[in-house]
């Protein structure tokens, strides 16, 4: 009877111990999904914000490109070939 008892209580604690340690697992498991996920949602709108500043920074040194050229130094005798190169760079942006 008593190794009927210890054998019957081995095998609960066996079962009980299995059964923790896969709620264990699981649980792990769906933090990590939880934790990626939110990663990628974090590293997804960063991501954003960089492209947007380099958008914006690209936008304003072009800007300033443009400016730069209409307004020359007025020394050289090609000011048609510079507001012409102006007038393309200012399309290519514009229309880019």
């Amino acid at each position: 009877m008593r190794l009927q008892l210890r054998k019957d209580f081995e095998e609960d604690k066996q079962c009980a111990v299995s059964s923790a340690l896969a709620q264990a697992q699981r649980d792990a498991d769906s933090a990590r999904r939880q934790t990626e996920e939110r990663c990628k949602e974090e590293f997804a709108e960063e991501l954003k914000k960089v492209v947007q500043k380099h958008k914006t920074e690209i936008s304003a040194t072009k800007k300033k490109q443009w400016v730069g050229r209409l307004d020359g130094d007025g020394d050289d005798d090609d000011d048609d070939d510079d507001i012409y190169f102006t007038c393309i760079l200012f399309l290519c942006t514009y229309f880019n």
